[in-house]
């Protein structure tokens, strides 16, 4: 199977300039790529306990049901009107990670998953809209698309599917994609994808959290780790002539008060990093049977066959900071504080996502580097292996 590529001739900051999150659009023949699976190993996968799946049966009825499934339920399945999808490919297969990489030209610290979907035709998940950028890669077979209107309001949405699909979907544009083709659509335009032959589809999603979703997250962490010591403190220093009266100067003194906690913008960096980075499924890290030491890490490399890689399920991102000399190196949530000096080996960290860490653990690597690599590996986003 050969690796995918991008269309040589896509322009990427045209298309970051007219269409990332502002309208959708069709990039026809944007990427060469093979099916990795067939529509049996897929239903293979959506049996596996640690897999997250989903079947859509109906057209115009649809009804979901969550796996992980029986083999049984899924080999009696009719011939059409049925939809397989499987979340998070991209953690158990390498050509769904080459497939995600095409898109680096986003930053990956916004990248989600990989949804593979397989349907028969006029199988579709219904008309609906998402809360993240999507790409819809076209596989095998073909599908058509229809776009709609950029929806805003929560109660367009059926109020007794599970499935939030849309109660009035008007399509404004319909396109058919044929293999390679790929439909970007941004956040909340509504969107409904039915298949016309049996056919693969990939969406690859980016993360796209709300403003409320941050104010409440950050406000969460400055809440956790303020001292119930500080209280508000009156401005007020005279008799005041009326006791209803909240003055101007309590206001602005209170307002201060949680100002400066907002505008903490250290704070919020460190924060922010450490949300962007937290892993989707943390069920899938598993920690060694017990903590090693930088010793042992070394005396294991020396085996013949051992290397240390990067959990698919983990996330990497970093902050410098150049007034302060700082970095923040981020992983799966977890914040490492570092001088700035360490930024080529911060980089290089980030970008061996695909290949294997233990150049990183030789008697040259600088202590603070080593240390981090050791919790990475003791907290299970670096995996010890032979087998890969």
């Amino acid at each position: 199977m050969s690796s995918p590529k991008l269309n040589p001739d896509f322009d990427i900051a045209t298309f970051l300039k007219k269409f990332w999150q502002q309208k959708p659009t069709l990039l026809k023949q944007l990427v060469v790529f093979d099916d990795p699976l067939s529509p049996d190993e897929l239903a293979g996968l959506a049996c596996e306990e640690e897999v997250e799946s989903r079947l859509i049966t109906g057209s115009n009825d649809w009804k979901l049901k969550h796996g992980p499934f029986k083999e049984a339920e899924l080999t009696q399945l009719p011939s059409d009107s049925w939809t397989l999808l499987i979340q998070g490919v991209d953690l158990f297969i390498q050509e769904f990670r080459d497939l995600r990489d095409l898109f680096n030209f986003i930053p990956k610290w916004r990248f989600e998953d990989v949804m593979a979907s397989f349907a028969t035709p006029r199988g579709g998940a219904g008309p609906h809209f998402d809360h993240y950028d999507v790409f819809l890669v076209q596989g095998s077979g073909q599908r058509h698309w229809q776009l709609g209107q950029k929806c805003r309001v929560e109660r367009e949405i059926t109020a007794d599917s599970d499935l939030r699909l849309l109660e009035n979907f008007i399509s404004e544009q319909e396109f058919i994609l044929n293999p390679g083709d790929v439909l970007y659509v941004p956040p909340q335009y509504t969107h409904w994808g039915e298949a016309i032959s049996p056919s693969f589809c990939y969406s690859v999603g980016f993360r796209a959290p709300s403003a409320a979703e941050m104010l409440e997250g950050f406000s969460d962490a400055l809440i956790d780790r303020s001292s119930p010591a500080t209280r508000f403190i009156s401005s007020q220093h005279a008799i005041n002539s009326n006791p209803h009266e909240i003055s101007v100067q309590d206001l602005n003194s209170a307002y201060s008060m949680i100002q400066g906690d907002l505008a903490d913008q250290d704070s919020f960096s460190k924060w922010f990093g450490a949300l962007m980075t937290m892993p989707k499924y943390p069920e899938l890290f598993h920690l060694p049977e017990k903590r090693l030491t930088k010793e042992e890490v070394r005396e294991l490399l020396t085996v013949d066959g051992n290397k240390l890689y990067l959990n698919p399920a983990s996330r990497l991102a970093y902050v410098e900071i150049l007034e302060i000399k700082l970095l923040y190196f981020f992983v799966d949530g977890r914040v490492y504080s570092l001088s700035n000096h360490y930024f080529e080996i911060i980089t290089q960290l980030c970008g061996v996502s695909s290949s294997f860490y233990e150049v990183f653990c030789d008697v040259s690597t600088p202590d603070e580097i080593l240390n981090i690599i050791l919790d990475m590996l003791n907290k299970g986003s670096l995996l010890l292996d032979s087998n890969v």
